[in-house]
């Protein structure tokens, strides 16, 4: 996809499905390192669209809030000229702050899922100072970065919200992905919240039960 900082990398993989998942990898992801798991473990629930963010994989651009914009708009436009009966947009990790700004772009949307995601980077940020600097140290936040925020987006979001948290993660506690459900819920969203015990931040897609959850969830 053209943009006017340079191309976007993409990759649809089309199975002839009616339905769409529009995924947003987390940090350091791209199509090739984290979009696999996605593709081999969705196959026959939907067809699936990756795309690497700007400077990551075969993208181009800066790692910026607005280049990240920028992109956004270049794939909610493509997303939305294909002919899908349901659209989904998914956000792993910090790539739920992405897949929360390209949902309100995003035509006819039906649904939105957060995957070992959090609320917004100020809870991130907290759990990422050990509890004994919590007196020393502050994390400061880039103020583009800081309006970003999952629940404010979810609540005015007509569709249903997935939720899906891990148990052993180790990067964004799974208590992050607890409190993200707990705030879209008392706000007022339609959300469902799934946890898997033996998953990690990134091996939720691995899951035995992934598959069918995820196509239970698109049912309803």
């Amino acid at each position: 996809l053209e943009t006017d900082f340079g191309t976007i990398a993409v990759t649809l993989a089309d199975t002839g499905s009616d339905r769409l998942i529009v995924h947003c990898g987390g940090n350091a992801a791209d199509r090739k390192t984290g979009g696999v798991s996605y593709l081999s473990n969705l196959v026959g629930v939907a067809d699936v669209f990756l795309f690497d963010y700007p400077a990551y994989g075969d993208s181009e651009g800066t790692v910026s809030v607005q280049d990240f914009a920028k992109a956004n708009a270049a794939v909610a436009q493509y997303v939305n000229s294909l002919d899908y009966e349901m659209r989904v947009v998914w956000g792993q990790s910090l790539g739920g702050f992405v897949c929360g700004e390209l949902s309100q772009s995003v035509a006819n949307l039906d649904a939105i899922v957060f995957e070992t995601s959090a609320s917004n980077a100020r809870s991130v940020a907290k759990i990422w100072v050990p509890w004994y600097a919590k007196p020393f140290m502050r994390v400061k936040i880039d103020a583009d970065l800081a309006t970003y925020d999952n629940v404010e987006i979810a609540k005015n979001f007509p569709g249903k919200i997935l939720v899906l948290g891990a148990e052993m993660d180790e990067v964004l506690p799974v208590k992050l992905s607890r409190e993200l459900a707990t705030r879209i819920k008392t706000a007022g969203g339609n959300v469902t919240y799934l946890e898997f015990s033996g998953a990690t931040h990134m091996s939720v897609p691995r899951q035995p039960e992934f598959k069918q959850q995820v196509e239970q969830f698109l049912h309803r």
